[in-house]
């Protein structure tokens, strides 16, 4: 077998043309790029390398590089653009969009989900039907990596029977279909996080370390000229010293950007638990190219796994830092409960495959509240991992994604990085304990330093008309007075707290509105001491 070197790597981006801007929503038939046949025949990669280069920058130049704020308050904790501008993360995961979107649709489906209110995609370069019963290859040992397609049928390697799917075994046109997603996700807008480590079907254990760098070498370099490419390895498994070798090789252009991982453990007992960033990266002295904390979390009990809850995963992640020995990274959701998949909420219907259901509404908006006011840079990432342009089940007209747009709007229009989360429990008095890992009715309170702000989520699983008792003298500094509204995560209308506004002083005991307009008890407390 033929390794790949170095040398191909560096190839790929030879020169640095200027292209002409292509249109923006379109981008079927801009750029004619040859097949380049088999990789082996060094003139034809010279040649795709620099008719590539003519379609790449789209509008790149239009979404600032992502990074950590480093300085003022929540540095460490929060994301912000090369501009200095927070950024509240808003993700979607359709993790198998290459498989379920034909490159002349993959522009709708990102200028859809942009309109909805997304930010960020999770998604990866070897996606693979994950619902689906991938056909096996007769005498097969590969049987899912077979089984990597593009929708149009295209398989991700020139020779099937060869497990190395680094060049010079990559095909060409599969690769021209992970181009179009990447170039339809800036052009819309979107950050992208993709995942060359997708596990299942992979076979890491049997490649070598020249083909994993090779790898890495290959898409690192490919799209350094977007800045709105981060990367996110593995999907439930990050096998060592694989991910390693790869991200040496994605770092040789990519070093700038964020790296994170999706990691799940199964411990001896069989039972499915997870495992943080910060203790896979203590127990792995060599990832510290991790620079941004994800958490793999299903909210139990009564979810597909027993895992922690949200609010838990959070407080983990933003304050327990110094415990490992680790530096301060921002935190956000992973993997969660997805909304194809069947929840008991009572807000969804579930139907007889249960793989196929309308969604839980309620346990979506536990997430979106409880992840930023944890400490989270936003809420993370939701969706459907096999999202589709035409597809029933798919999420991407879920009407249930309208608490999107409610979560989104009620956080941007507040100075929402400089809240701090309440986990003292000097705000919310009448919490005194920190997040259980399995107690899904932790109510989430943060507050800014100054005291002009302070927000409250109720989760609602404690009943309704829920008392809330705040110490009103962390607002304004203890003076003046403060304007108090419940807002209706279900609805986005806003509800005057009776008496306000509230003197900021002494302790004040706030109790829920009953059911809001979804018929569920969560509610948001929202004072506010800026204009008083």
């Amino acid at each position: 077998m033929k390794k790949p070197t170095a040398r191909l790597g560096k190839i790929v981006n030879t020169r640095d043309s200027q292209p002409r801007a292509p249109k923006i929503y379109s981008y079927s038939g801009n750029v004619k790029m040859r097949d380049c046949g088999l990789w082996a025949q060094a003139l034809s990669l010279i040649v795709c390398a620099t008719m590539l280069s003519l379609a790449f920058l789209a509008r790149a130049a239009e979404l600032p590089k992502l990074r950590i704020r480093t300085t003022g308050v929540n540095a460490g904790h929060i994301i912000e653009d090369a501009n200095g501008k927070p950024f509240f993360m808003i993700g979607i995961c359709p993790q198998n969009l290459i498989q379920t979107v034909r490159k002349a649709d993959m522009n709708a489906y990102f200028k859809a989900r942009h309109e909805q209110g997304f930010n960020t995609a999770w998604v990866v370069i070897s996606g693979w039907n994950h619902f689906g019963k991938p056909p096996l290859l007769p005498n097969s040992h590969y049987d899912l990596e077979d089984d990597v397609r593009d929708a149009a049928g295209n398989a991700i390697k020139l020779d099937s029977k060869n497990i190395n799917f680094a060049p010079p075994n990559l095909n060409m046109a599969y690769v021209r279909s992970v181009d179009q997603m990447v170039i339809a996700a800036g052009n819309n807008g979107i950050y992208l996080f993709l995942d060359p480590m997708n596990e299942p079907g992979m076979n890491w254990p049997l490649h070598t370390k020249a083909d994993c760098v090779a790898w890495g070498r290959f898409w690192g370099d490919r799209y350094a000229k977007y800045p709105y490419v981060n990367i996110l390895m593995g999907t439930d498994d990050v096998p060592q010293p694989y991910s390693n070798w790869i991200v040496s090789g994605l770092r040789h252009s990519l070093s700038g950007r964020l790296f994170c991982i999706d990691q799940a453990i199964y411990d001896p007992k069989g039972m499915h638990d997870n495992i943080p960033n910060p203790w896979w990266q203590y127990k792995d002295r060599q990832a510290t190219w991790i620079n941004l904390w994800g958490w793999y979390v299903w909210e139990a009990p009564n979810s597909m796994a027993q895992t922690g809850t949200y609010q838990y995963a959070t407080w983990l992640m933003y304050s327990q830092a110094a415990h490992w020995g680790v530096p301060t990274a921002p935190t956000f959701i992973v993997e969660s409960e997805y909304t194809s998949y069947p929840t008991d909420d009572g807000e969804g219907t579930a139907h007889a495959n249960s793989i196929v259901m309308k969604q839980g509404d309620h346990v979506l908006r536990r997430q979106m509240w409880s992840v930023p006011l944890g400490g989270g840079s936003g809420f993370g990432i939701i969706g459907n991992i096999n999202d589709a342009i035409n597809d029933p089940i798919a999420t991407l007209n879920d009407p249930t994604l309208k608490y999107v747009a409610y979560c989104k709007s009620f956080f941007t229009s507040l100075p929402w990085e400089r809240l701090e989360p309440d986990y003292g429990h000097t705000f919310l008095t009448s919490q005194t304990t920190g997040p259980a890992m399995h107690d899904p009715t932790y109510v989430s309170a943060a507050i800014t330093r100054d005291g002009t702000l302070g927000v409250v989520y109720y989760p609602g699983l404690s009943g309704s008309n829920f008392k809330l008792t705040l110490d009103m003298s962390k607002m304004g500094g203890g003076h003046g007075a403060s304007k108090a509204y419940w807002f209706d995560p279900t609805n986005a209308t806003r509800h005057s707290v009776s008496g306000a506004p509230l003197a900021n002083t002494g302790s004040r005991t706030f109790t829920t509105p009953g059911n809001n307009h979804a018929g569920s008890a969560d509610w948001v407390l929202l004072v506010d001491s800026s204009t008083h």
